[in-house]
């Protein structure tokens, strides 16, 4: 048993992150969710409170660790520094079914979903989602926030900067840089390197306006 764990939103990502903590071994012993209701069960877990402090009140022998399961980077961000300043371990969880090279990195806040692919030398930063089959290649540098959708696949030596978003289904040739908060949109095909805060999408992928 990897210990307990409370688990920070209860909506589908939160969902998706239980099951992945408990096929790897943890208890989870409560949501905490502000659009739950308290005492409401969730696929068989407790919503025991609105914030990550409300797990304190739990009583139990063993503190729990946390897990921020929200699907906004930068809430994401937020939530899991909340949560270390109130003094919880944060957990990673990574799905028996992952592959990941010895080689890799997994920062603290992470979850690696059923069948990701990870490979030699990849560094995946703090409270980064990798999601269901998606696979990052060798030397990928994921920072911090970063999510990677279902089914996307980034080759060799990808670097993608805090906060970007990967959509589902998504290709990104070796080499290429991903900036801080931009995103790539489902089934794009990435041949460039696509700036801070930029929107692309299409085959080959070019810059789209936010919003459209």
């Amino acid at each position: 048993m990897a210990g307990t764990l409370v688990i920070v939103g209860a909506g589908g990502q939160g969902r998706v992150c239980a099951d992945v903590a408990q096929a790897a071994g943890f208890e989870v012993v409560g949501f905490c969710d502000s659009a739950m209701t308290k005492g409401q069960k969730i696929n068989g877990i407790t919503v025991i409170g609105a914030e990550a402090a409300d797990a304190a009140a739990l009583g139990a022998a063993e503190t729990p660790q946390i897990f921020v399961a929200v699907g906004d980077n930068e809430r994401r961000l937020e939530l899991l520094d909340q949560s270390q300043k109130l003094g919880f371990a944060c957990a990673k969880l990574i799905h028996p079914s992952a592959i990941l090279s010895p080689s890799c990195e997994i920062g603290e806040g992470t979850v690696v979903v059923a069948g990701a692919v990870v490979n030699a030398n990849a560094r995946i930063g703090r409270g980064c989602i990798l999601n269901t089959a998606c696979s990052l290649d060798h030397d990928n540098i994921l920072n911090d926030g970063v999510q990677i959708c279902p089914g996307a696949h980034a080759a060799g030596g990808v670097t993608f900067g805090a906060r970007a978003f990967v959509g589902t289904g998504a290709s990104i040739i070796p080499n290429i840089s991903i900036g801080a908060r931009a995103i790539v949109a489902a089934g794009a095909v990435v041949t460039t390197d696509v700036p801070d805060g930029m929107s692309v999408a299409g085959v080959p992928a070019k810059a789209i306006a936010r919003g459209t």
